[in-house]
C-alpha cells in the first residue's frame, strides 16, 4: 500500500470502515473520513480525521476531499439504497444523476459503478477496492 498518497474513505454501514482506518494507522498512511450520516456508527469514526455528511451531499462531499487533499477514494461498507426522496440529492447528485439517467437505478451495481467512473474519469480519483487495503504482505 503506498504512503504516498492520501486517502478518503467513505464509510457506509458495519465494521469496514474502523478495519481500513485502523490499516492506515498501522502502515501511517494518512486518511481522511467521509461518515455518511445516518449510516456510519460514530464509534466506527471515532478521533478520526472526519467531516459528517448527508449520502446526497456530494457536492459538498467533493469539495471536502479537495480540502483534505484526497487523491485515492475507497468506498467501506454496505450503504441501503435510500429512496430519490430520502437522498435529497444536491446540485451535483442531480446533474450526475441527469447525465446517467434511469439505467443507473436498475441495480445497486450500476450505481455504484456509475459513480465509481464518475469519481475516477471526471473528478480525478483513483478508486481502490477495500481488499487491497486490507491485504497482508
Amino acid at each position: 500500500m503506498s504512503t504516498a498518497s492520501k486517502l478518503g474513505i467513505i464509510a457506509g454501514e458495519g465494521d469496514l470502515p474502523a478495519r481500513i482506518i485502523a490499516a492506515c494507522r498501522d502502515c501511517g498512511r494518512p486518511f481522511f473520513v467521509l461518515a455518511l450520516e445516518g449510516r456510519t456508527s460514530p464509534e466506527a469514526v471515532g478521533d478520526t480525521p472526519h467531516a459528517w455528511i448527508r449520502l446526497g451531499a456530494a457536492g459538498k462531499a467533493l469539495k471536502l476531499l479537495r480540502r483534505e487533499n484526497v487523491e485515492e477514494l475507497v468506498l467501506a461498507g454496505p450503504v441501503r439504497r435510500p429512496s430519490l426522496a430520502e437522498l435529497k440529492p444536491d446540485l451535483w447528485a442531480v446533474r450526475f444523476l441527469a447525465r446517467k439517467g434511469n439505467r443507473v437505478f436498475d441495480d445497486d451495481d450500476g450505481l455504484l459503478g456509475a459513480l465509481v467512473r464518475e469519481m475516477e474519469e471526471t473528478e480525478g480519483f483513483r478508486v481502490l477496492q477495500p481488499e487491497t487495503l486490507l491485504a497482508t504482505p
